[in-house]
């Protein structure tokens, strides 16, 4: 929620510490942007995406509306969970309806550059090998009660380190 209220700073500091990003089982779409709540619950009837994959699709929606010019809480966000990123067939069977392609261009083009490392991905795919490891290390880490702290003390390269700092 913290994203949701423009708290980008606690956001990042949560992620720091290991809290996870848990998806509501119900939730007003309405409430937060200008598209309707039967747009996603449509696209999951269909089989486009999952109710995971629409909400993570509101959340790109949310960002580009409101922290366009500071997307680091959808970036912190992305690096924290191992889905695979969005790709551009997602993006368009959920929003067609409501929003004409030029705009989702614009939106996935705004994802690509600021979670996807610039790539436009048109079908999903699995993410790095490296990034799942970190999310499940930092996952086993938070259950410890170890992060962020204790990463240091890990008997790994030290060139991991960093990289497993990240959020």
């Amino acid at each position: 929620m913290c994203f949701l209220r423009h708290k980008i700073t606690n956001v990042r500091i949560l992620l720091m510490y290991g809290i996870s990003m848990n998806i509501p089982t119900e939730f007003d779409f309405y409430h937060y942007i200008n598209i309707p709540n039967w747009i996603f619950q449509e696209a999951v009837q269909r089989g486009f995406v999952s109710y995971r994959r629409a909400f993570l699709i509101f959340l790109l929606l949310y960002d580009f509306e409101h922290h366009q010019h500071s997307p680091q809480g959808l970036q912190c966000i992305w690096r924290s969970i191992k889905d695979p990123f969005l790709s551009h067939a997602e993006l368009v069977f959920t929003l067609i309806q409501v929003m004409p392609l030029e705009m989702i261009f614009r939106i996935h083009c705004h994802y690509a550059t600021f979670v996807s490392g610039g790539s436009c991905v048109y079908t999903p795919y699995p993410r790095k090998l490296k990034h799942f490891c970190r999310v499940e290390v930092r996952k086993l880490l938070r259950s410890l009660h170890l992060l962020p702290h204790e990463i240091s003390r890990l008997f790994i390269p030290e060139s991991l380190k960093p990289y497993l700092c990240e959020y």
